[in-house]
């Protein structure tokens, strides 16, 4: 039986979806929950690492099925030594315990070591600064220019998520990277049920608030919409981390003031698979305006659910643009607010309905279980 030693970022293991910290956290545990139910043909050691670091009893392990345990540490793991330092040293080691024939690291940082006798996949999530948050000079320029690119060379297999991602790592390494989109979780392909009546319109949006997400640009385009709705409410649900005190969320909470819309936007703050689905099928309409994407899992998030969508040409979108758009979804340039306010004006109004080819395409692009299919390949005969 082939064994396959897994590390990932994950906040929540021995109940999925229970949290979240977004990203690279969901598509972990989307995968972790596949290799649950699935593949029984492998033995599995799955090392996390918790990005809210508030695990106590780091390094237990935990058995989660017949075929697979699991190794639960903080991302920070040990105080007093840089995280790079502990996290290599716990993947050395449990390589050293489990002798498996393949190992899959889905963070760059932590293949520093090379396994030459073990078959090694890296999956990239990001790349030098493309959708990576500034942790100063010096850990950015650990990160960019040591540990990343010591990650690829180590890895015999190396995978994306973006077209972008591919580009870049040819050109920097002449290694052929291979493209395997981030998967969307069957539980948004439930249908959403009737649309419950209410007097207000309802509308969503997904991300941390932080200024490459543009939540301010979605309250603007909410207010403009609301102009061609005199007699009728529109709100706007954010859903993701908030950092109060930070200067953006100040920024937000003057415009929402000098608007009066304090009371028409609210503030989920993080939260769970289980709260995202509930909002997204109690929605109206999808709002997603960010700047900048790796992949962008959030509008398909939304599409997948069943809701008439407005998004940016970003990551994932910009790169099937021709195909989510002949299918329903509407398609804004960064920062052009106007034209996001006008299609979410369509999709109130019952103008835009989205056609059931969108989710059909979602589902069979980008389902978890043929993604899964796609990184199982990668693991070799």
């Amino acid at each position: 039986m082939k064994k396959i030693l897994v590390v990932m970022l994950a906040s929540s293991v021995k109940r999925l979806y229970e949290r979240s910290g977004g990203g690279v956290d969901s598509v972990c545990q989307v995968l972790l929950g596949e290799i649950i139910r699935k593949d029984q043909d492998c033995r599995y050691r799955v090392v996390a690492f918790n990005p809210f670091n508030d695990y106590v009893c780091q390094g237990e392990e935990k058995q989660l099925a017949d075929h697979v345990s699991v190794i639960m540490y903080n991302h920070r793991p040990w105080r007093g030594i840089p995280s790079f330092v502990s996290q290599n040293l716990i993947v050395l080691r449990e390589a050293i315990r489990f002798r498996p024939d393949v190992i899959h690291c889905h963070l760059a940082a932590m293949l520093a070591f090379p396994f030459p006798k073990t078959r090694t996949v890296l999956t990239l999530h990001g790349y030098k600064k493309i959708c990576r948050q500034s942790e100063g000079f010096l850990n950015d320029f650990l990160y960019e220019k040591v540990l990343e690119p010591t990650g690829i060379r180590n890895a015999d297999v190396v995978t994306t998520v973006s077209k972008e991602i591919v580009r870049e790592c040819r050109n920097d390494f002449g290694k052929n990277v291979l493209l395997i989109k981030n998967p969307i979780a069957s539980r948004f392909f439930q249908d959403r049920g009737a649309r419950q009546e209410r007097d207000y319109y309802h509308i969503v949006t997904a991300g941390a608030v932080i200024p490459r997400k543009r939540t301010l640009d979605c309250i603007k385009a909410v207010r403009m919409a609301a102009e061609s709705f005199p007699g009728k409410e529109l709100r706007l649900t954010v859903c993701g981390p908030v950092q109060r005190e930070s200067p953006y969320f100040l920024e937000i909470e003057r415009y929402l003031s000098e608007h009066g819309l304090a009371s028409r936007v609210d503030f989920l703050g993080q939260t769970n698979m289980d709260r995202l689905l509930e909002t997204f099928r109690g929605a109206d309409c999808g709002l997603f305006l960010s700047a900048e994407e790796t992949f962008g899992l959030v509008p398909l998030e939304m599409a997948a659910a069943g809701l008439p969508l407005v998004a940016t040409r970003v990551g994932v979108v910009e790169e099937c643009a021709d195909d989510f758009a002949g299918r329903g979804m509407r398609i804004v340039e960064v920062g052009d607010v106007q034209s996001a306010a006008e299609f979410v004006v369509e999709a109130l109004q019952g103008r835009q309905r989205q056609n059931p080819e969108l989710r059909a395409y979602i589902r069979d692009a980008f389902h978890q279980e043929s993604v899964y299919r796609e990184i199982l390949s990668t693991y070799g005969p």
